[in-house]
């Protein structure tokens, strides 16, 4: 007997327990995206008349807004990278014009019997465009 009411004890505190025991459940709930789910578009449509079809306008403008924005940004690169190749070759043809102009003068210097100075601006010539052609090529850092 003595067995048999030291289980009815045990259960007898185990609902103690139990009966003392709170439970508390709670919801979250979040948008991902520019819409509210369905239900809570139709309760927003429940609390204000009309409340769905401005919320849905809102989202389909500020995607027209966005879609501009990102054309315009597209527009803008491809006109900072035309312009990047047009300043690079301007620079290029004058610096060719610079360096065949020194050559050049460089030869007619020593046809006329200065052939040190003539050597000299010459060579100077041909080592500027040299430098500035492989320097030109494998000197520049990334693009920023």
């Amino acid at each position: 007997m003595s067995s048999e009411g030291s289980f009815e004890q045990a259960d007898a505190d185990a609902q103690l327990s139990i009966e003392g025991l709170v439970v508390e459940k709670t919801e979250f709930t979040a948008f991902v995206g520019p819409l509210p789910s369905p239900k809570s578009l139709k309760g927003y449509e429940m609390t204000v008349s009309g409340a769905a079809d401005r919320i849905i306008t809102m989202a389909e403008l500020e995607q027209k807004h966005r879609h501009g924005l990102e054309k315009s940004s597209v527009e803008i690169q491809g006109e900072d990278a035309r312009r990047d190749r047009r300043e690079a070759f301007i620079g290029q043809i004058c610096g060719l014009t610079i360096g065949l102009c020194a050559i050049v003068t460089g030869g007619v210097i020593a046809v006329n019997g200065a052939q040190w100075p003539g050597g000299f601006i010459g060579t100077a010539g041909v080592t500027g465009l040299v430098t500035t052609f492989v320097t030109g090529r494998t000197g520049q850092g990334p693009k920023q």
